[in-house]
């Protein structure tokens, strides 16, 4: 067994069961529904996911951060199933390609004794499905780990999705993914399927008072009886470690629990501590009891030891000192806090040790104590000291370095930029990031704008490092000038670092000039879409969003479609927190975030198409789109005039012409209906060859079966020409 397993071994039976009374695990590894903690967030989305999916003909992505639940979600979503629903449960991965993937979709729907040619098999999983709903059935197929699927099976979950049977969706389609399958869907040449995803959902980290909850929710459900083990501090710096997400707490709960203290957890200490027990009220008052016997009999050990021989008054004037040193009281909170340096450790009470121990402090309170008289004078030689001390050193002296390095730290505070430099006014949390140096856990940060002034709270700042943190800010839409400083209880105040805020951009109502003005890498929020200009009209005015708001148009499906989009942001995690700042009319609708050059090529795809469709001469034939010896610029063009709803069939991609022609000679007796055309991928000229034309995806898939068997085999790939389209205008 190598040191993982080894590590979830002990994730999922730890050492430290029995000493806190716990039945099972209360952070293992393993997946058990019943330590699902929902808090009102988690329970919101629960329940709009039941919803949707009971309502709705969807293609539903619910986006987590990995450790962020979704598996855990999932698992609480397929057991609470409504009767009518037959769920299909995939676990992708990164090698499952298209025809791996409709096996195992074939398998988990009940299909037996399956074809090995993939267009038998889909024909057999469609008519299957068919069935399904004609007896009242809701076929639902769910992919856990979307994000990890290669680029064909993604191609094929959304083909699933566009598929109809007795004129209904095929399938309802959840996948569970991390974020990073956002870049993947604006991969170039797969960009148009991000507009056929109807809903996303994401799953929300925990705050800090949620993890507290959480941490007592899951030890409380393995057996634990009194509340939670972990002090306030310990949640505070495992909240800020793990960010919320509960993967990372239980990973952190589990070293804490198994080292007996966060620190140690955190820094990878070799000493596991085992001296924590099962806390139980009434040894509490032992602990007390011991430790106070425990500094009685240290004084008087050291009393013993010490063979210098003083006069009665040395003695009766120590003896005073010492009596004024002496706590007059010790209790419960004066043993876990205080102003010296330490660690917070789970409470330590085991019953057997604390019973032995008291015996044992009762044993010596009833041992008669030996009464020391004062010695009469004798004259003596007074032995040399084995540190001599100078005697002009005084406390005084002994206190100056220790207050020269708190002078020091509290000058090592400083405040040297923030990015970005420049930030535009926005009615919604912006993140900003602080540079400078000494920054702590226990750092606060003060803002200040026209007159006023703000503390942020624990939830408006992340500590990165000491160099780095992180504040969510609302500026308001207004110019103004700004300042910040971060002040720390033991170093006290930072330089002031003042900065500016641009008035926010306005927006115009129809804004196709603003919105291909905008930054290509830049994000926006898409609210709502309609065939109807005045729908998108009336959406933006109903809302009182002209300022923020715009709508664009292109084809969908041949057809009209109006989009109205909502802001303008630097990165996706600003546009992921201005959703959370919307009004709940509008973060009702589920908002998915987009990318400025995604709806740059939309619009001047749908451009194009509409002036070729205005000035184009008589439509070429299908059979026989151009001569064999016709250039890329001439295919080019044919493909423009083609209707974007319409299907073809790509048969080859490479990165060298010569390649495609020698295809193209190889394979003559697809006459004039294969072409190719040239794009760019990842800054590389790209050639790719499609066949044929065909009404709908169907007709495209029969065609392959009309192919050399040589091509059939090659996995012919269906594509709409709306597609083409689409990569022709972002290579141009």
């Amino acid at each position: 067994m190598n040191a993982t397993s080894n590590e979830n071994a002990d994730r999922n039976e730890p050492a430290y069961l029995e000493n806190y009374g716990l039945s099972e695990a209360p952070f293992s590894i393993l997946h058990k529904d019943k330590f699902l903690y929902l808090d009102a967030e988690l329970s919101q989305c629960l329940d709009l996911l039941r919803h949707m999916t009971d309502n709705s003909n969807l293609l539903l992505l619910v986006e987590g951060e990995r450790d962020a639940g979704k598996t855990s979600l999932l698992t609480r979503f397929v057991i609470n199933a409504n009767l009518e629903w037959s769920i299909c449960q995939i676990a992708a991965n990164t090698m499952m390609d298209a025809d791996q993937l409709l096996f195992q979709i074939a398998q988990g729907f009940g299909l037996e004794r399956l074809p090995h040619d993939a267009t038998q098999l889909q024909e057999l999983l469609y008519a299957h499905v068919a069935s399904m709903h004609r007896s009242g059935q809701i076929p639902i197929l769910i992919v856990d780990d979307a994000h990890e699927v290669a680029k064909d099976a993604l191609l094929a979950i959304f083909n699933l999705a566009d598929a109809y049977v007795e004129e209904q969706h095929l399938l309802r389609i959840l996948l569970f993914c991390e974020p990073q399958i956002e870049k993947i869907l604006g991969a170039g040449d797969i960009s148009e399927l991000r507009d056929r995803i109807t809903h996303t959902m994401q799953i929300p980290p925990l705050d800090e008072q949620a993890t507290a909850e959480y941490l007592k929710h899951r030890m409380a459900v393995a057996g634990f009886d009194g509340g939670s083990p972990f002090t306030p501090d310990m949640v505070k710096r495992m909240y800020n470690t793990s960010h919320g997400l509960p993967g990372v707490i239980n990973k952190l709960a589990h070293q804490t629990l198994e080292e007996g203290d966060f620190n140690e957890a955190q820094t990878g200490s070799s000493h596991t501590v085992h001296e924590y027990k099962q806390p139980v009220r009434q040894y509490v008052y032992v602990v007390v009891a011991v430790v106070l016997i425990a500094i009685i009999v240290l004084f008087q050990f050291e009393a013993d030891e010490d063979t210098t021989i003083k006069t009665p008054d040395e003695i009766a004037t120590e003896t005073l000192a010492t009596d004024n040193d002496m706590p007059v009281a010790v209790n419960n909170e004066q043993l876990t806090t205080g102003t010296s340096d330490v660690k917070q450790k789970i409470i330590p009470l085991d019953p057997q040790a604390m019973a032995e121990k008291a015996q044992q402090a009762t044993e010596q309170s009833e041992t008669p104590q030996i009464t020391h008289t004062a010695p009469q004078p004798v004259v003596t030689e007074t032995p040399e000291p084995t540190a001599p001390i100078d005697a002009n050193e005084t406390a005084a002296d002994f206190r100056k370095p220790q207050e020269s390095n708190v002078e020091k730290q509290a000058q090592s505070l400083q405040l040297f930029g923030i990015e970005p430099e420049t930030i535009t006014g926005s009615a919604a949390p912006q993140t900003i990031t602080i540079n400078g140096q000494g920054f702590t856990d226990d750092s606060d940060v003060i803002v200040s704008w026209s007159g006023n002034e703000k503390k942020l709270n624990e939830k408006q700042v992340s500590v990165i490092s000491d160099t780095q943190l992180k504040i969510s800010i609302t500026t308001g839409e207004n110019a103004d000038n700004w300042t910040l400083r971060v002040t720390d209880p033991v170093k006290g105040k930072s330089n002031l670092l003042a900065f500016q805020v641009a008035a926010a951009r306005q927006v115009p109502a129809k804004g196709k000039k603003w919105i291909l003005s905008r930054s290509p890498g830049a994000f926006t929020l898409q609210l709502f879409g309609s065939n109807h200009k005045t729908n998108a009209e009336s959406f933006i005015a109903n809302h009182a969003i002209q300022k923020q708001a715009t709508y664009f148009h292109n084809l969908r499906d041949g057809q009209d479609w109006y989009s109205v989009i909502y802001g303008e942001y630097s990165d996706q995690q600003a546009a992921s927190n201005a959703i959370k700042a919307l009004p709940a009319s509008l973060k009702n609708l589920k908002p998915w975030i987009r990318r400025f050059d995604d709806i740059h090529a939309s619009i001047n795809s749908s451009s194009k198409l509409a002036k070729t469709v205005q000035n184009k001469p008589e439509p070429l034939p299908a059979a026989a789109p151009l001569s064999a010896n016709a250039s890329a610029k001439e295919y080019a063009a044919w493909l423009w005039s083609q209707d974007p709803s319409k299907y073809t069939l790509q048969l080859l991609g490479a990165r060298q012409v010569e390649s495609v022609r020698q295809f193209l000679l190889k394979y003559a007796e697809l006459g004039g209906k294969a072409i190719y055309f040239h794009t760019r991928h990842d800054q590389q000229d790209w050639y790719t060859v499609v066949y044929g034309v065909y009404a709908d995806k169907d007709a495209a898939k029969r065609a392959i079966d009309r192919l050399p068997a040589e091509l059939k085999s090659s996995s012919p790939w269906v594509r709409s020409f709306g597609s083409i389209h689409a990569e022709l205008d972002r290579t141009q």
